[in-house]
């Protein structure tokens, strides 16, 4: 199962009483939550922050950290699909990191208004995921024949291992460079239905499993 990598829970949650603070208007069936659920993957995702902000009450800063941190999170999970997360360094981290940005911009999903249960909305959000790395999973089994190749042959005895595992590791980032960046594809759009409670206190939240979810498929790894 594809861990979380946002900080989406730490993200604070939307108090609709303090926002409508001196309106008349009924608390419930004045909420956007549609619109709050596209704001966070808005954020995730596309670096947008706007309405993000506005439904939190969180600052630029934390929003632009909060994107920054999911674009370095997404670059690690990738290099532990195939076993290399532990010898990522700065500076690599950083170089995918930034790739995966590339790559988020081009995300796919759908948010509307599902239905209402009580208190609690029901957000249907379709995501159509981005398939190009299994697609291209021969590119990067290629680059593990060639390094092989040229370790037997003794090219790289004069590097230290953490050397060694830093030239892999751009190696495998090449690969999403020149091949994953140009040539995104997708494949068969997935249905998922976010629910968003209403507290005690007046305030809606997501369920964090819902995004989880979600998250497992805006990318995909293998098959």
């Amino acid at each position: 199962m594809k861990k979380i990598k946002r900080v989406l829970a730490m993200i604070l949650i939307l108090s609709v009483s303090a926002m409508f603070a001196g309106c008349d208007l009924p608390i419930v069936g004045v909420f956007d939550a549609a619109g709050y659920i596209q704001s966070l993957l808005d954020a995730q995702y596309k670096g947008i922050f706007d309405q993000y902000i506005e439904f939190t009450q969180d600052t630029a800063e934390n929003a632009e950290q909060f994107y920054n941190d999911n674009a370095t999170g997404e670059a690690m999970y990738w290099a532990s699909v195939y076993g290399m997360d532990a010898h990522m360094t700065e500076d690599t981290t950083a170089r995918a990191g930034e790739l995966f940005k590339q790559i988020y911009q081009n995300a796919k999903y759908d948010v509307t208004l599902s239905a209402k249960d009580g208190t609690t909305y029901l957000v249907k959000v379709v995501v159509t995921p981005i398939v190009t790395f299994a697609e291209h999973i021969e590119d990067f089994l290629a680059v593990d024949h060639e390094m092989d190749e040229r370790y037997a042959n003794g090219e790289f005895d004069s590097m230290s291992d953490e050397e060694l595992y830093e030239y892999y590791m751009n190696c495998y980032i090449d690969v999403v460079e020149n091949t994953i960046v140009p040539n995104i594809s997708y494949g068969e759009p997935v249905e998922f239905i976010v629910q968003v409670p209403r507290a005690e206190d007046g305030s809606y939240y997501y369920q964090d499993s819902d995004f989880s979810n979600i998250d497992n498929y805006v990318i995909l790894y293998q098959q």
